[in-house]
C-alpha cells in the first residue's frame, strides 16, 4: 500500500487551525525560554527522538490515518494514553503524569 499523502486529497487547514497551531508553538517556545540555556539540547534530542520513534511505531504506522484531522485527533488520544496510562520503564513503571505532578515528600529530619 502506498502511504504517501496526495496533496490534492489532504484537507487544508482553516485559519482557526493555523492560529491554534501558532498559539501552541508560542506556548512551547515560552516554556523553552523558561528552560533557559539550550546547553541541554543535545541530551534532550535523544529523548525527543525516542518519543517520536515510539509514537510512530505504536500509533501512526498502525492506524494509517487517512487525513490530517484524523491524525490530529489520533495523536491527541495517543498522548493522553502515553502520559496518563502507559507505564514507562525509565520511570520505574510509573506513568509520566504521576511522576510530573507528584508532590515531593519532605525529607526526614529537614526543618
Amino acid at each position: 500500500m502506498d502511504t504517501r499523502w496526495n496533496i490534492a486529497t489532504v484537507e487544508h487547514p482553516t485559519a482557526d487551525t493555523i492560529i491554534y497551531l501558532l498559539l501552541q508553538v508560542a506556548h512551547i517556545l515560552a516554556h523553552l525560554k523558561e528552560w533557559g540555556s539550550l546547553s541541554h539540547q543535545a541530551f534532550d534530542n535523544t529523548f525527543v527522538e525516542r518519543l517520536w520513534r515510539t509514537v510512530k511505531y505504536e500509533d501512526i504506522f498502525i492506524r494509517d490515518y487517512p487525513s490530517v484531522p484524523a491524525l490530529t485527533h489520533g495523536l491527541e488520544a495517543y498522548f493522553r494514553f502515553y502520559n496518563h496510562e502507559r507505564y514507562h520503564q525509565s520511570l520505574d513503571y510509573a506513568v509520566p503524569a504521576a511522576v510530573h505532578f507528584a508532590v515531593k515528600e519532605p525529607e526526614l529530619g529537614a526543618s
